[in-house]
């Protein structure tokens, strides 16, 4: 049997050993198996009454971690918005900066295209000067 197989069994075999033991230790809290299997019942008016305490208690722990939650989660969707707005900003000024490095950058073009093409004519202004006064000499 290969290793990976024996894995999923290992794991389980130790997910069902600490299973049991926290039935174990969950059954010595409650007062031992003695008391799950007591002959000895309650009436049923006080078993009524333990099981809505019990329940009321569970409902007002409910409320309280609930609550708690929903105030956790609204405020971290705030705090969540405010850095969305932060980083929006922060992208907005990136994208300001880049564009004019780049407006920058294409105008150090266009300069040299325009200083190229008057240079050209100057040349050609100046070739055409000296080839009219050869002609004439």
């Amino acid at each position: 049997m290969s290793t990976e197989s024996q894995q999923p069994a290992e794991d389980a075999g130790k997910i069902k050993k600490q299973y049991d033991g926290n039935i174990k230790t969950l059954v010595a809290i409650v007062g031992g198996k003695e008391k799950l299997f007591s002959k000895k019942k309650l009436p049923k008016d006080s078993l009524a009454t333990v099981v809505e305490a019990l329940m009321k208690e569970e409902k007002e722990t409910f409320e309280v971690q609930t609550k708690e939650k929903l105030k956790k989660l609204l405020e971290q969707h705030t705090q969540m918005m405010k850095d969305f707005g932060k980083a929006e900003n922060e992208l907005i000024k990136l994208k300001d900066e880049k564009m004019k490095e780049f407006n920058k950058a294409a105008q150090d073009l266009f300069n040299g295209i325009d200083k190229l093409q008057e240079k050209e004519k100057e040349f050609y202004s100046s070739l055409g000067a000296a080839a009219e006064a050869s002609t004439t000499e």
